[in-house]
């Protein structure tokens, strides 16, 4: 049984939800995360109804952005993977020569 049974809210109700469709409405960019997630959460979640799938999907992304590695950022988190690039970020503009106006 697949979560995109039970997560499927219309815009109207809820205008900021993420909706899991079929796959084949997914773009080919989604479709590793979707894989990845059912891999990864799903096989591991209560199915039973709708308000039980529900009441997991903000744990299941807190930890898939928080703590889960991912390969393509290099074994880091997407949140730990931003923070690094903005601590980068931030040693570079104060590692700049300030400009002189004379």
């Amino acid at each position: 049984m697949h979560l995109t049974r039970y997560v499927h809210t219309s815009k109207r109700e809820h205008p900021h939800a993420i909706v899991l469709t079929s796959a084949a409405a997914i773009n080919g960019a989604l479709r590793p995360r979707l894989r990845t997630f059912r891999r990864d959460y799903e096989s591991r979640m209560d199915l039973s109804d709708a308000p039980t799938v529900l009441a997991q999907l903000a744990a299941a992304f807190e930890h898939f952005n928080e703590v889960h590695p991912h390969s393509s950022l290099k074994m880091r988190s997407p949140r730990q993977f931003r923070r690094q690039r903005a601590e980068q970020m931030r040693r570079a503009q104060l590692e700049q020569p300030a400009l002189h106006c004379e």
